[in-house]
């Protein structure tokens, strides 16, 4: 059998076209009306859901969330309390909002302990809230007639409801539980005597008790999650070395490290208010008659002696009014590693207790500016249980001491970590993600992150909006650089698709005639062809659209077979795609037969994974018909394909996908006219998934452990409208080139059931030399 080459020629274009997009038939799109010069669709990033039913992006949650701020800040119970302006409450607070609703208060489902003095169950602050109280060591119930009430001020400070009242403040975590574990306490105050270890006490055993009462407690399926000591002995750790803080607190030792314990109860400890306090000259740490208390007192900085107490323990300095340290705040010293800094001179604490001026036995309940390490300790335990809230409790309660170390301000002065640990706390910052956002892969372990920002899926046009109507509803988390759970919409990270953009129908419309092989007047039995693949009229109707732009080479002989191969491998912005087709017309007929097969190796129908979407291929087989037909002056024809695509996911939420059926057809008719000009006009449908599924395998929360959940998403991929194409075009060749003008309009678009349909008016003008 021979083969002759058609001679090759250079075929150089000016071509030069304008579009005009009238979307809703007229009606204005809705972006408004007009017309525009349509450029490709912007990508939009992924969308963090609402409790609101909103999706917005990192930058427009950053916005609602400073916008809802000021709601906050202004509110009396807020500015009365200067500690959540500075611990910067007021965008934790929005950031809850946001995410879960302006009905949840903050702390919502947390419960803190507090071993202190007792609480007033009465005072208003906590009206409407779950107070419980159980007394331990001999304690008694508060009257308040002779003393103020330590443990009510304190316990105010963490949870205090948010009452309707000029004096009152709010609770850190308004929505908390309180669980009071009443104790004997001392008066504190007077000259500095830190506690001696030597002989047998009976501290050890009585702490040992406690702790583990509070660990034990149950009310209702609660349990203490926080647990807050404003209480301790004088003693800074410093000066006790591990042997004999081992024989001295063992016990308490023991009970606070909780052995095989799979979640610990958080301790948040006030670090001390030794500071200046009057000493004799032989103890230690006294210099010129005072206390430089350079580290936490004994019972906080046991963490800074034992390893099993680290991770759960954590000791708080007080701040005062002007952001600097307070004077008689213990510093975090050798427990810097393990201590925060927070408000703790004039906090405002619910008071109860006898008045100052009032008749002897007169009970107030109100409020007071209070000074005290004690203030500054719950301040702390009510920020971990807004952080606990706000993450879904999936975070272990070390990993928020973990995030809440690590997004304190420990910048300027608060860099001085022997004075100020970790720096000052910062709830805004905690409750925002930290870094890098990273989704896990799709083992059961996680896996290997995707970084969020990379993930996308960006479905072919054949799709429509098949996938985001199968992942409307869905969830898929992110871990921020500490590995703390942010939720994100999973039909954000990709769109629907929007069918044949303008800049592709300009390019068909002004594509090259299609040429036929012939044998450049050589008789032969095959003719070889080789051309671009152009977007014009014979690939409306066609899979072989997919290879647009490539390279085909096509093989005939004079019986009516053909035979063309396809690529696009190696071109510039082109993802690879090759193939080969089979045609059968036999001469004469009105009727052709073909069938093809295309190959994607870096994507599906033009589909295109990245990042946690993983790799997407496939092999697509396909067969069609084809006619044409002289009619009273007109040329018609008709092509119509069926296919089948074997889908191939790799390394992404995809696990598993079906073989896809898919379907094209176009109707065409053209005629001449006596001064040399063409009408044409078509009826077309652009290629469509028909039918098939995918099952993905998506993060959607983890463990306390750490470990990934994932759900099982079922997506079905056809889209839920069909695109129909109604376009019509006048050809006027010119001297020097041809003109152009045409229209297309096309019902629902991109295959999507909702969209409006719209008019592209077309206009043009080709030269070929």
């Amino acid at each position: 059998m021979g083969v002759v080459a058609r001679n090759s020629s250079i075929v150089c274009a000016i071509v030069t076209g304008l579009a005009l997009v009238l979307a809703g038939c007229g009606g204005g799109g809705p972006g408004g009306g007009g017309a525009v010069l349509a450029p490709e669709a912007p990508e939009q990033p992924p969308c963090t859901p609402t409790h609101g039913g909103d999706c917005l992006t990192a930058a427009a949650l950053g916005d609602a969330a400073g916008a809802l701020v000021g709601n906050y800040t202004g509110q009396t119970g807020f500015t009365n309390q200067w500690g959540l302006r500075h611990m910067n409450a007021g965008r934790a607070y929005a950031n809850l909002e946001l995410l879960q609703g302006p009905d949840v208060e903050p702390g919502e489902g947390v419960t803190i302990g507090f071993i202190d003095s007792g609480i007033d169950r009465s005072h208003p602050a906590f009206a409407g809230k779950t107070v419980t109280e159980q007394f331990l060591s001999g304690a008694r119930d508060e009257t308040g007639a002779t003393r103020f009430s330590h443990g009510t001020a304190v316990a105010s400070v963490a949870a205090a409801a948010r009452v309707s009242s000029s004096n009152a403040a709010w609770g850190v975590a308004s929505g908390a539980d309180v669980a009071m574990f009443s104790v004997p306490i001392g008066p504190g105050g007077g000259d500095y005597v830190p506690i001696s270890l030597t002989g047998p006490g009976s501290f050890d055993d009585r702490w040992a008790r406690q702790v583990d009462t509070v660990l034990g407690w149950r009310s209702g399926g609660r349990k203490v999650d926080i647990l807050n000591l404003s209480v301790g002995y004088k003693g800074i750790i410093d000066n006790y070395a591990e042997p004999q803080l081992r024989q001295a607190f063992g016990g308490v030792i023991a009970a606070m490290a909780q052995a095989g314990a799979g979640e610990k109860t958080l301790f948040v400890w006030a670090a001390g208010n030794a500071h200046g306090d009057p000493c004799d000259d032989a103890t230690p740490n006294c210099e010129g008659g005072a206390i430089d208390a350079v580290s936490v007192e004994v019972m906080p900085g046991l963490a800074a002696r034992f390893p099993e107490l680290r991770g759960h323990t954590v000791a708080a300095v007080a701040l005062s009014p002007d952001g600097a340290i307070a004077s008689f705040s213990n510093r975090c010293g050798i427990a810097a590693a393990y201590c925060i800094a927070a408000a703790g001179e004039a906090v405002r604490g619910a008071y109860f207790g006898p008045g100052r001026d009032a008749a002897p036995g007169a009970v107030i309940r109100g409020h007071a500016d209070l000074d005290g390490t004690s203030l500054a300790a719950p301040m702390v335990a009510g920020g971990l249980a807004l952080m606990r809230q706000l993450f879904r409790g999936q975070l272990s309660n070390t990993e928020l001491v973990t995030r809440l170390f690590r997004t304190a301000d420990d910048s300027g002065r608060y860099a001085d970590s022997a004075v100020y640990g970790h720096g000052a706390m910062d709830l805004g910052a905690a409750t925002s993600p930290v870094g890098v956002l990273e989704v896990p892969g799709a083992t059961a372990a996680g896996g290997n992150g995707f970084l969020l920002r990379s993930t996308r899926l960006r479905p072919g046009a054949a799709f429509g909006d098949g996938f985001q109507h199968s992942l409307a509803g869905r969830e898929v988390m992110a871990r921020d650089a500490l590995g703390a759970p942010f939720w994100y919409r999973l039909d954000s990270f990709t769109a629907a698709a929007e069918g044949p953009s303008v800049t592709a129908r300009l390019r068909g419309f002004l594509a090259r005639e299609p040429e036929p092989g012939v044998s450049a007047g050589i008789a032969a039995p095959v003719t070889l062809h080789a051309a671009r693949l152009e977007a014009s009229a014979d690939l409306r109707g066609s899979h072989m659209a997919l290879a647009e732009g490539g390279v085909r080479a096509t093989l005939a002989e004079p019986g009516g077979l053909s035979a063309a191969a396809f690529t696009t491998k190696g071109m510039p912005g082109r993802r690879p795609v090759l193939g080969a087709a089979l045609s059968w017309r036999r001469t004469g007929s009105p009727v052709g037969l073909r069938a093809g097969w295309i190959g994607e190796p870096e994507s599906l129908l033009g589909s295109i994974g990245e990042g946690a979407f993983g790799t997407l291929a496939g092999d697509t087989s396909f067969v069609g018909v084809d006619a044409a037909a002289d009619l009273g002056g007109w040329r018609v024809g008709a092509n119509a394909e069926l296919g089948v695509v074997v889908p191939e996911a790799r390394g992404g939420f995809i696990h598993r996908a079906s073989p896809l059926a898919t379907s094209a057809f176009a109707l065409h008719a053209g005629r001449a006219v006596a001064d040399s000009g063409t009408w044409r006009f078509s009826v077309s449908q652009p290629l469509r998934v028909e039918r098939g599924r995918a099952r993905l395998r998506v993060p959607a929360s983890r463990t306390r452990t750490g470990a990934v959940l994932h759900d099982a998403v079922g997506a079905g991929l056809a889209p839920s409208g069909r695109q129909t194409d109604l376009a019509g075009e006048w050809r006027q060749p010119l001297r020097s080139g041809q003109l152009r003008l045409g229209a297309v309009y096309s019902h629902r678009p991109g295959h999507r059931g909702d969209a409006r349909p719209d008019l592209t008016v077309l206009a043009g003008w080709r030269r070929e030399f």
